[in-house]
């Protein structure tokens, strides 16, 4: 297992449904979760997170948020 993602995909009632991948010229990773943590439901303090000051990397966005929701929440960064 090398990266959090895996931790998951190896247990069989986990599936996953969206991911999102984009380029860009400059380390973001820190901006997007924080940004994803405003409208979050809970973020898993720590998780994924060494590299940078974020408060983690998990979120939980409950079942009132949209992907579109987070879309624009990643997209506004």
């Amino acid at each position: 297992l090398r990266w959090h993602i895996d931790y998951f995909l190896v247990d069989r009632n986990v599936k996953l449904v969206e991911t999102i991948f984009f380029e860009t010229n400059r380390r973001k990773e820190e901006e997007i979760s924080r940004a994803i943590e405003k409208i979050a439901k809970h973020t898993i303090k720590n998780f994924g997170s060494s590299d940078c000051k974020c408060k983690g990397n998990l979120h939980y966005l409950g079942k009132d948020k949209s992907i579109r929701e987070l879309y624009k929440t990643i997209i506004s960064v």
